[in-house]
């Protein structure tokens, strides 16, 4: 038990930068050697998470006894639990955690929040703006992401777009204690399309006075003379940035009103469908591209070392009865190719197994390899 309150605390923290996932992992160490696994950090932190869906959920933290009024509400919330509880240690194990996770005030950099994402349907895009907004805000975060000192115990957040529409975002209330805290009640209506891209601004309200005003963070006008960059890994391709761009992801979409240019042999560039709302196309890319404009190349790059992977498949006879978060394999896999996949190919010499020593063999050798490590792909450039 001691483990899974350890990480609740330290999840409590005022650590901005820390998931719940890496603080469960960070805490092994603390447990007999048997469980210090990633498979058991990974199993805790998907509890820790669970629990505190239900406190916003059934706002939880509002009331002097969680486990009661969730039995009441909720009745069959045990189900979903990602182990079953099977013993009265487990259980109590679970009702401790749900008493603290109703108390936890979660520390945050951004509890008031502009997300931006595409969301394809065939061969058309379309992009859409939500406002997010946390459950339980420390006041001193709140405080600091809306610019003003000092609140009244009761206000709302308004959202206002470029046509002048307004919509009420949240509505927040102080609750004092031994934990003082914003309850939120928040209201997601997604933006779509040009609306979306343009400037989105927002006010406060209470009693009927605007007590504040600003542009969300990251809620400027989309730049139309710039290519605009999304995530290309998730099912919603949340929006990364504009303009030039690096980083060490495998791919990105983009969006741009002409082609990206390969810069070098090994870049990738397909087509994957239009905007709905304005006269631009969607890319996914790899590698190094530039795309023009009046003053000049904005430049894109992804992460060259990454390149192809996912054009090739690791096939073999998995080892199943074993606790791992990697996959175990019973002698070396095959690399195969996918070949729907297009440009498909894979150079032998480019490939590696890598230990965890740093010993680098070449895969397609006859040297037996075990252990753990990796299937590393260094690139070879040739020039003519």
């Amino acid at each position: 038990m001691g483990y899974f309150e350890d990480v609740l605390n330290n999840y409590a923290t005022f650590v901005h930068s820390l998931t719940v996932d890496e603080i469960a992992e960070s805490k092994l160490s603390s447990l007999p050697e048997t469980l210090q696994q990633k498979s058991f950090s990974k199993l805790a932190s998907s509890l820790i998470s669970y629990l505190f869906e239900l406190r916003d959920s059934f706002h939880l933290y509002e009331t002097s006894d969680p486990l009661a009024f969730l039995d009441m509400k909720n009745p069959n919330w045990r189900n979903n639990l990602p182990f079953l509880v099977i013993d009265e240690e487990a259980s109590r194990l679970i009702n401790t955690l749900l008493k603290k996770t109703s108390k936890v005030v979660r520390r945050s950099q951004n509890p008031v929040r502009l997300k931006r994402y595409l969301r394809q349907n065939a061969d058309e895009f379309n992009l859409f703006s939500e406002v997010h907004v946390n459950h339980t805000i420390h006041p001193e975060d709140l405080n600091k992401v809306l610019g003003v000192n000092s609140l009244p115990n009761f206000f709302e957040l308004i959202t206002i777009t470029g046509d002048g529409h307004r919509s009420r975002a949240a509505s927040f209330s102080y609750k004092t204690g031994a934990a003082p805290r914003w309850i939120v009640s928040e209201i997601v209506r997604p933006i779509v399309g040009a609306l979306a891209a343009g400037e989105l601004k927002y006010q406060l309200y209470s009693d009927g006075e605007l007590i504040g005003s600003n542009t969300y963070r990251h809620g400027e006008s989309f730049d139309d003379r710039a290519p605009w960059i999304f995530d290309a890994d998730e099912q919603k391709f949340n929006y990364l940035g504009h303009g030039s761009f690096r980083d060490r992801l495998a791919s990105v979409l983009v969006v741009s009103n002409c082609e990206p240019a390969k810069c070098s042999p090994s870049s990738q560039v397909r087509l994957l469908g239009k905007v709905s709302f304005c006269e631009r196309s969607v890319y996914k890319i790899s590698g190094h591209v530039k795309i023009p404009s009046t003053f000049g190349h904005f430049h894109i790059r992804t992460d060259a070392s990454q390149l192809n992977l996912d054009c090739v498949n690791v096939k073999g006879k998995k080892l199943v009865d074993v606790i791992s978060d990697k996959p175990v394999y019973i002698g070396k896999p095959n690399l195969v190719i996918d070949e729907s996949k297009p440009g498909a190919s894979l150079n032998k010499e480019e490939y590696f197994w890598v230990s965890t020593n740093g010993t680098r063999i070449p895969y397609f050798s006859n040297t037996v390899t075990s252990g753990t490590g990796a299937v590393v792909r260094v690139l070879i450039c040739r020039q003519n």
